[in-house]
């Protein structure tokens, strides 16, 4: 029995990596200037900004969707923290708000040690 939750633990483990690292990318390359990581597409024109999101989102919410499954496998309660916060940044609309490539800065100043 250990041994099998050792390798969903060590599955989990990767899974989560991945998604940080595919998460620091994309929020480098929003940080210079591409669009679309930060900001979920609404009103009449969302299907036409879903197609000029980038592929990364989607990657993103797929590597969720497994760690949320491989949490729950697991016996976690609590949510994958990272995921949690892009579903909170592209759904916050503020007209105060700054623009994408400042948030991804910001989110990357956090994430990535000095």
């Amino acid at each position: 029995m250990t041994g099998r939750r050792d390798r969903a633990e060590a599955r989990l483990a990767a899974l989560e990596a991945a998604y940080l690292d595919l998460l620091v990318s994309a929020l480098k390359d929003c940080a210079a200037g591409a669009w679309g990581l930060l900001s979920e597409p609404a009103g009449p024109s969302s299907r036409e900004m879903q197609r000029h999101q980038p592929a990364a989102v989607a990657d993103l919410e797929a590597l969720a969707r497994a760690i949320a499954d491989a949490r729950d496998q697991l016996g976690y309660a609590e949510p994958f923290e990272p995921h949690v916060r892009l579903v909170l940044e592209r759904t916050t609309r503020d007209q105060n708000q700054p623009g994408e490539p400042a948030r991804a800065l910001l989110w990357l100043s956090r994430l990535e040690p000095a």
